[in-house]
């Protein structure tokens, strides 16, 4: 999976943590406090087969810019043949194409073998006799196929996070070559000579070939995702009032966060969340600290089904509890009066005494939390063709308060307090991630305040439950479908899922056509 697609994923998931339509990101400014931080918050992991079709994806696109050609500049080489003739070859450029790359995942390194053809030059030879030229004669140099192995690692960058680089002196692997001589040439060569056109020839191909493998590395380093950071902060909008409250957020690689094995790849991510407390939220409430759980499993397949998988991607349970609760605090669940709008509800048939005061058409409904949502995961109900798991979030101490507008000034007729979960079931519609209302529950509702005075306390009671459930699905209808980049490209699948100790695992790839 490109990392550009990566770091598309990781925006979805820190805006859909915190659910909320009406936000605009803004640039983070400062750096969060080291409390908010916690590591491996994200996990990806990709089997040691998916670093091979990356490689191959690499070739082709050398192959598609002309850039599978390297020029390999051999120097002058100097020797002797016999006592009395030495000799000089004239600088030569010769032309090698990458005509395979095999990628072998190990301890702790990445294994890259290039598969280099070179063409079989012809070498002018500069004979000296007792150190004055004589003449010119002819080298002809029989190359078999050069195989460039390269280690490639993992270190710390300049940013803090790991980037892939070449570790020790690549390699040539190859068979001898091969050399003859003109008959103008003192004698055939010996193999001193041999071996001094060898080395020249591998001190050619490596010095020639590094901004090759530097590609593959920065290549590498983007493809695996370690260059992948986000940020930002979020401020509610749409409020007739400054809020006064925002939200921090910062995901990214940090020291050590990425390990090559024979398994594969594995990556973790390290940030938080963390907010200013708004004026909205009627409670002290203090951000949540980060929590480190321990790092994911992934299994060598997916569970259940046995199939193979490109990507695996984990996400730490606490990193969503700690983004909801900073969300609560920053005052993104607040809505006022002027930013409730729900013109699509006919309230009127709800209260009679809104058309009694002629002002049905301009009612406003605004959201007051009173305590912070808490949030509870459960298993996707696979009968209903659910793949992910339900969300459940809880409100307790809700406020609605509900206005109309008499003479250009929002008035407030009525306020109700209860504790309401919604129930929630995020799915895949082909590319779109979709976020469905599956049932709202509301308890301990209680009439605050009512200036409605043609409705009775039973009827009112009624209708004011009517209202928080109609304002959960209009909520929720504001969030926007989600266009989800897979990994592993826009045909890929959610192939599976488990909660594990924690954590959230999701495995993801190219499903077989039935």
């Amino acid at each position: 999976m490109k990392a550009s697609r990566l770091a598309q994923m990781i925006w979805l998931i820190v805006i859909g943590l915190l659910l909320e339509p009406g936000c605009e990101v803004l640039p983070l400014q400062s750096d969060l406090a080291q409390e908010s931080i916690g590591d491996q918050v994200v996990e990806f992991f990709q089997p040691a087969g998916q670093s091979q079709d990356q490689a191959t994806a690499f070739l082709a696109q050398l192959v598609e810019n002309d850039q599978d050609i390297v020029e390999i500049n051999l120097a002058t080489i100097e020797g002797n043949f016999s006592g009395e003739y030495n000799f000089e070859t004239l600088e030569a450029v010769l032309v090698a194409q990458v005509t395979d790359l095999t990628i072998e995942m190990s301890v702790e390194k990445m294994v890259a073998i290039f598969s280099l053809e070179v063409d079989d030059p012809d070498l002018t030879v500069k004979i000296y006799q007792q150190g004055e030229y004589s003449h010119n004669c002819s080298m002809s140099i029989a190359i078999s196929s050069q195989l460039l192995q390269v280690d490639l690692i993992l270190v710390d960058g300049q940013d803090g996070g790991p980037v892939v680089t070449v570790g020790g002196l690549p390699n040539i692997v190859a068979e001898p070559i091969n050399l003859s001589v003109s008959p103008d040439c003192p004698q055939q060569p010996e193999s001193s000579v041999n071996q001094l056109v060898a080395e020249a020839l591998e001190l050619a191909l490596l010095e020639d070939t590094q901004e090759l493998v530097l590609s593959l590395a920065a290549e590498m380093s983007y493809v695996i995702g370690l260059n992948v950071a986000v940020e930002g902060s979020l401020l509610s909008i749409g409020s007739t009032e400054p809020a006064g409250g925002e939200v921090r957020f910062k995901i990214g690689p940090g020291s050590g966060g990425g390990l090559f094995d024979p398994n594969g790849v594995l990556v973790r991510l390290q940030g938080g969340f963390e907010s200013t407390k708004s004026s909205c939220v009627p409670t002290v409430t203090s951000d949540l600290p980060a929590v480190s759980e321990p790092a994911a499993q992934f299994a060598e397949y997916v569970p259940g089904t046995g199939e193979d998988y490109q990507m695996g991607i984990s996400l730490s349970a606490e990193l969503i509890h700690q983004g909801l609760v900073a969300a609560y605090r920053g005052g993104l669940f607040c809505r006022s009066a002027g930013a409730g709008d729900l013109p699509e509800i006919d309230l009127a048939e709800l209260f009679p005494s809104l058309e009694a005061l002629g002002v049905p058409d301009s009612v406003r409904l605004a959201l007051w939390p009173g305590q912070q949502p808490t949030l509870e995961l459960s298993a996707p109900h696979e009968d209903l063709g659910e793949t992910l798991p339900r969300m459940s979030v809880f409100f307790s101490g809700l406020k609605i308060d509900l206005y109309v507008s008499i003479e250009g000034s929002d008035v407030r007729l009525l306020g109700i307090e209860a504790d309401v979960s919604v129930e929630l079931s995020p799915r895949f519609e082909e590319h779109l991630l979709e976020i469905e209302l599956i049932e709202t529950h509301v308890a301990g509702l209680t009439i605050e305040f009512s200036e409605l005075l043609m409705e009775a306390a039973g009827p009112l009671r009624s209708s004011a439950e009517t209202v928080v459930e109609l304002l959960a699905a209009k909520l929720i209808d504001q969030l926007d479908s989600f266009a989800v980049p897979r990994p592993g490209g826009s045909g890929s699948d959610l192939l599976g899922f488990k909660q594990l100790d924690g954590r959230l695992v999701f495995y993801f790839g190219q499903r077989p056509e039935p």
